[in-house]
């Protein structure tokens, strides 16, 4: 991997982000409900934000996010709605004791 950004926090490198590839009017994507970091990253940038609802099951919808992808984006977010401590507890729940 030759591009590693480090930071002190996620806020700072979704900053970051914003300040080394996205200039004013450009598109950033986002899937909401989300981070509300992404948006506010994104208007200090002087950015277009597009946010594409998710599905009715809150998963992100790939082909609606496809579809806003224009010559103009630049950072597309797809935040999960499954935390790793939430694939841990329902492995554990299933397995026996």
């Amino acid at each position: 991997m030759d591009r590693i950004i480090a930071g002190a926090g996620g806020d700072e490198i979704i900053d970051l982000l914003m300040r080394f590839f996205v200039e004013p009017d450009q598109t950033v994507l986002d899937c909401e409900p989300t981070f509300g970091m992404y948006s506010f990253a994104a208007r200090l940038a002087d950015a277009k934000i597009i946010s594409v609802p998710r599905t009715n099951t809150w998963d992100i919808d790939i082909p609606a996010m496809t579809a806003a992808i224009d010559g103009l984006t630049r950072i597309i977010f797809l935040a999960s709605r499954i935390t790793q401590l939430e694939i841990y507890l329902r492995k554990a729940m299933r397995e026996p004791f």
